[in-house]
């Protein structure tokens, strides 16, 4: 029991804190930023950060990463500054008692509607929060998940619950080779957004009802099993559509593209000042995706992953501004026993000018036989599983190739190359030959039309500092610079090392020995040695990416040496 001379004593000293955080809050010394549910930082007058987060821990409702807290307030139970200001700042008025129980135990009502800035903000920026994520081994086979309630309290919050509606389809169940049953169902989601604009995810809901050892074709199994099978199919489906609408929905489940979004890879990719405009869109999409976002599947062949694709469209064009659906989902036993799922998917982007188009592709995803085993009867349940979440994935990435380079590999390296090379732009040059007037009209600004020198010499300097102008916005083949923050930055450094304009894109490219979407290779000799060796035997055209490279190399080592004749 503390004693009360020590409660007096503390009493003092939240009081004191309160204080500095009203007159700093009034002041406008601190700035208070909602980073994730229930996570602020908060910035100094002398520009310090500091994190401060709300729990449900028993002992304690406010943390901070500052020194007053973990000196003092921590073991003492008093709240800091930052914390003062974050809850004055949420409209907490009352007094703290310092060592009493915590009442953050019950959610804060939200008494507001988020605006349309605010839901975007959410979606886009916002990762689940730790207190949500669970990991069970037994559960979604030990990757990360949340809970059924977590998904729709989180749509209340952004939407509002008469601003979003789920429906499903008709339950189908596939009897398996091991007497498993695997129940599915195509779920749709549609959300209205704080405009009025409606968006559209679906997605397939794969419930599982395994038999156990004691009951092998499951004879015995009760109805329950089968209960949550399909209640699981529904909820699965509604995460599945949940999931695409926004990160803050289900943990990412790829370490990769995780890394990305947490070192601001996205926004390196697709710069933007301002606002969206649609000749910016038409640049994002004719970015090239970047090395860290292609992977190698086990037969070697480059793919990206299905996170990656939905926050390109939701950097582009904004999740309001994109639906995507499914049509019915279909399983074919092929002759040789093995399955095929597939399934029609149906995108529709809307440009920022508000165009709408529409793109549509078949997803596949087949079901194989293990190793050595000539029936399925081997075969996981969980790659049923797998296969129909793949086939969908494999349908929102066929709709996005078709829409944009950035979205996955170029599937024809004679493609690629003609999109590095910039074979088309030199081909639609020539719509647009230069005008003879303008032509004489540059002679003219050169002093040679035997006329006025005095407006000659004027013309020439106008001419001169519009040829400045045009170098620092195109290569010397005419190639437009596109919006990359690193192609431009490396551009400007070499025009500034020899005062002239690189030649092309792939000669900036092989000065700075960078990949073709501007990443640099390791500063390693070896890796160096291997990239200037590609340029050689390539005609100076730079490799993809690391990946290729890599490929390209390994394939080079196991070539035959050549046998003089």
């Amino acid at each position: 029991m503390m004693p009360a001379l020590d409660l007096v004593v503390l009493g003092d000293e939240q009081a004191k804190r309160t204080a500095r955080a009203q007159e700093a809050l009034s002041a406008g010394r601190l700035q208070i930023e909602l980073i994730m549910p229930d996570q602020w930082r908060v910035t100094n007058g002398d520009n310090a950060q500091y994190t401060v987060r709300r729990t449900l821990d028993a002992d304690r409702e406010w943390k901070c990463t500052c020194e007053d807290y973990t000196a003092k307030c921590a073991q003492s139970g008093l709240n800091c500054k930052h914390s003062e200001a974050v809850r004055l700042s949420l409209g907490e008025t009352g007094s703290v008692t310092p060592g009493a129980p915590s009442s953050g135990q019950k959610e804060a009502v939200m008494d507001f509607v988020l605006t349309l800035l605010e839901q975007i903000t959410v979606l886009t920026k916002w990762l689940v929060p730790e207190w949500a994520v669970k990991k069970d081994p037994k559960v979604a086979h030990g990757k990360p998940w949340v809970f059924h309630e977590f998904v729709r309290l989180m749509l209340d919050k952004i939407f509002g619950a008469a601003k979003w509606a789920f429906t499903g389809g008709q339950f189908k169940t596939l009897p398996l080779a091991n007497n498993d049953h695997l129940i599915y169902v195509v779920g749709v989601l549609v959300v209205t957004f704080d405009d009025g604009v409606q968006a559209t995810r679906s997605d397939v809901g794969v419930g599982l009802v395994q038999a156990k050892s004691g009951s092998p074709d499951l004879t015995d199994a009760k109805p329950e099993l089968f209960e949550t099978g399909y209640k699981s199919a529904a909820t699965d489906a509604l995460k599945g559509c949940a999931a695409d609408l926004g990160r803050c929905f289900r943990p990412m489940q790829n370490g990769n593209i995780a890394a990305a979004v947490r070192d601001g890879r996205f926004d390196a990719l697709f710069p933007l000042e301002g606002e969206r405009t649609m000749p910016w869109q038409y640049d994002c999409l004719l970015t090239m995706a970047p090395a860290w976002a292609v992977q190698q599947d086990p037969l070697g062949n480059p793919y990206t992953a299905h996170e990656y694709v939905t926050e390109c469209l939701d950097v582009v064009f904004t999740p309001s501004h994109w639906s995507f659906v499914i049509g019915e989902v279909s399983v074919e036993t092929l002759p040789s026993g093995e399955m095929l799922v597939y399934v029609p998917g149906t995108l529709i982007v809307t440009f920022a000018e508000g165009s709408q188009v529409t793109r549509y592709d078949i997803g596949i995803a087949p079901i194989r036989f293990k190793k050595d085993k000539t029936d399925l009867v081997a075969t996981p349940t969980e790659n049923y599983e797998t296969a129909f979440k793949a086939a969908v994935t494999d349908a929102l990435k066929g709709c996005c190739g078709d829409l944009g380079c950035c979205f996955r590999p170029m599937l024809s390296k004679e493609m690629e190359a003609a999109v590095v090379k910039g074979y088309f732009d030199n081909e639609f040059k020539r719509l647009r030959p230069v005008d003879p007037e303008v032509l004489e009209k540059n002679k003219r600004a050169l002093g040679r039309d035997d006329g006025d020198l005095v407006a000659a010499s004027t013309a020439a300097r106008d001419a001169t500092q519009a040829a400045e102008k045009v170098q620092s916005l195109f290569y010397g083949d005419g190639t437009p610079l596109s919006l990359n923050k690193v192609e431009r930055e490396t551009f400007a450094e070499y025009r500034q090392v020899y005062q002239v304009t690189p030649a092309s894109p792939n000669a900036l490219r092989v000065w700075k020995k960078m990949y073709c979407d501007f990443t640099t290779t390791p500063d390693h000799p070896d890796t160096r040695k291997v990239y200037d060796l590609f340029v050689e035997q390539n005609h100076g055209l730079p490799p993809a990416s690391a990946v290729s490279l890599r490929a390209w190399y390994t394939q080079l080592k196991h070539q035959p040496a050549a046998v003089a004749a």
